[in-house]
């Protein structure tokens, strides 16, 4: 079982070994064997039952890498690949790098030559191994006779663990890269070229030998220089995609007709072409080979770039969106898309930010699981601590879903009347008219009477109109039958019920009630239609001779023996005075410009 052995060797190998059979070999000089391991409550995997199997394993899955490689079968290699990184215990290194380590460590074996079963001897005591050691050995002498070996690193070992499985030992895994750099100059006795297997392998042996062997700071001459031209592709990749992305978005605005805003164009664009860049340098990292920890912490660093570019280009993207999306709620009627826009944009928000941390946590390899149990235990506690942003937040929900009011209604809340122009997840903001601010948390709102002036169909007008006691009856019912016609002609009125009617006889005059509503959709056009009409009834009144009368007090004197005041003419009849009402009312309004136009909603 070894990449250069036939079928019918291996065979004969496996059936010779001291692990399978229990005995040593006769060999020039025979090693002691692995004791049997003491009984576990585990069950091994059969794979990784003994170091002979977990050795074995790990050069069958690298044939069948290599195999894979050749037929450029990358989901057979991903697969081989991950079968030899169960062999290994990464609990030393960075488990990334799991790939990368296990072609370094059949590299490092192919030129040690063919794998022998019994260059494994234990080390322990009484009989009860956890250990066998492959590297040092005396028979690789002559192999690395005259080659510089790192003291610590230097070693392959096999270890078992606590659940009984035979692992490549923490210690060997995390000295396979200064272990390889050591003997990559020695020739390959047995398999393929583990550069084939891996792209930086490959990058490394095409690099001068000037900047092979030399160091700053961990890194190689030529690790430093990469890393160096890929910084510099990456700056070039971000001006590219910025330039291209500009043009093609600029095409488009033009196409629908409008120009592009430079400046907004470059503020979304900006931190897009900033993550193309960090995506760049996360996926080129590996391919400088770097040791584990040069390679964690310049990976990191690739990935919190990543990460707050991502997080700032999702942010950005979300505010061009909801602009679009509040400019569009702007031309409709429906108040309901002006409340979601900016609760989604909120919400939009507030998910970057989750999604960011987790993310950005799992891309550095922190374990997020005890934080997400510490959060579902703390949920409770939480819940009390924060009762009143919990009751915010649901009364924020009963308002989109029963939508009392919406952005731009004028509403009276308790003792708070004013015009709403944001409603969030905490609270709504409303502007009084004398321009102030207030802020009523959502919570209130659940409980609280929301009186909607804004959702009025009609806005009532009740009044008295007050006319001089000397008027006639005649002239009082041509009055009111002339006013009644000014509402029936007037634009903004309701015309299917009003009153107006002679209703008392007041201390200083003769009252005329007039009872209407007006048909309008704001409180200025309602301001503005009522002085039509009020101006309107003040030129009927002349246009009849009724005059208004105000607070006065008239004394008549009387001579006792005087003759009794003359009758007054006969009235005319009702019919007649209520023509002439309406005939006045006609004339009052014949020239009027909106009889012809009607005029548009107020604008202040």
């Amino acid at each position: 079982m070894q990449l250069a052995l036939g079928p019918l060797l291996a065979a004969c190998l496996l059936a010779l070994s001291p692990v399978a059979h229990g005995q040593v070999l006769p060999q020039a000089a025979p090693e002691p064997t692995a004791a049997p391991a003491p009984a576990t409550a585990a069950e091994p995997d059969p794979a990784l039952a003994s170091p002979h199997a977990t050795m074995t394993t790990f050069i069958d899955a690298m044939n069948r890498a290599a195999e894979a490689a050749k037929r450029d079968d990358k989901a057979a290699r991903a697969e081989a690949l991950a079968d030899a990184d169960r062999t290994l215990d990464l609990s030393a290194v960075n488990a990334e790098r799991a790939g990368q380590l296990s072609v370094r460590l059949i590299g490092i074996l192919n030129r040690l030559g063919i794998y022998q079963p019994w260059y494994l001897w234990h080390q322990g005591e009484g009989g009860n191994a956890t250990e066998q050691v492959y590297f040092p050995h005396p028979r690789f002498g002559p192999v690395v006779a005259g080659t510089e070996l790192p003291e610590r690193e230097s070693r392959i070992a096999l270890r078992r663990g606590d659940d009984a499985n035979w692992r490549f030992s923490a210690e060997t895994v995390a000295g396979i890269d200064a272990f390889y750099l050591a003997i990559e100059r020695l020739p390959i006795r047995v398999g393929v070229d583990e550069r084939d297997l891996s792209s930086e392998l490959w990058l490394r042996a095409r690099m001068p030998e000037e900047l092979k062997g030399k160091r700053i700071l961990t890194l190689e001459y030529w690790q430093w220089l990469s890393l160096a031209v890929f910084i510099f592709l990456g700056v070039v990749l971000d001006h590219l995609f910025r330039l291209v992305v500009r043009a093609i978005a600029a095409r488009l605005v033009r196409r629908q007709g409008g120009e592009p805003d430079p400046e907004q164009m470059r503020r979304t664009v900006r931190p897009a072409g900033l993550l193309v860049m960090a995506l760049f340098w996360t996926w080129l990292v590996w391919l400088l080979g770097l040791p584990d920890l040069a390679y964690t912490i310049v990976q990191g660093a690739a990935r919190v770039f990543a990460v707050l570019a991502g997080t700032w280009f999702a942010w950005r993207f979300v505010d061009l969106v909801s602009e679009a999306l509040t400019r569009k709620a702007e031309r409709t009627a429906t108040k309901f898309d002006d409340v979601l826009v900016p609760l989604m944009r909120t919400t939009a928000r507030i998910f970057i930010v989750v999604f960011a941390l987790i993310y950005g946590g799992l891309s550095l390899n922190f374990d997020i699981t005890p934080l997400l149990a510490s959060l579902t235990i703390g949920g409770v506690g939480f819940a009390f601590a924060a009762k009143d942003t919990l009751e915010n937040f649901f009364g924020s929900a009963t308002v989109l879903i029963d939508q009392p009011f919406g952005v731009g209604d004028w509403v009276l809340i308790g003792d708070v009347e004013g015009t709403v122009e944001q409603i969030g997840f905490r609270s709504t903001r409303i502007r009084t008219f004398r321009d102030s601010l207030v802020t009523i948390p959502n919570a209130n709102l659940v409980r609280a009477s929301v009186e909607n002036y804004g959702r009025r169909r009609y806005r009532r007008w009740s009044t008295n109109v007050g006319v001089q006691y000397d008027t006639t009856p005649d002239q009082l019912l041509a009055f009111t039958e002339g006013v009644r016609e000014l509402i029936r002609r007037h634009p903004y009125t309701r015309k299917d019920f009003y009153m107006v009617h002679v209703t008392a006889f007041g201390a200083s005059s003769i009252d005329v009630m007039v009872y209407m509503f007006f048909d309008c959709p704001d409180w200025g056009t309602e301001v503005r239609e009522r002085e039509r009409l009020m101006l309107d009834i003040m030129r009927l009144a002349r246009r009849i001779g009724v005059q208004f009368a105000f607070p006065t007090r008239t004394v008549h004197l009387v001579q006792g023996d005087g003759e009794p005041p003359a009758a007054a003419d006969g009235p005319v009849s009702d019919d007649d005075a209520a023509a002439l009402g309406a005939q006045a009312a006609s004339e009052v309004t014949a020239h009027q410009p909106w009889r012809h136009t009607r005029p548009g909603p107020a604008t202040i």
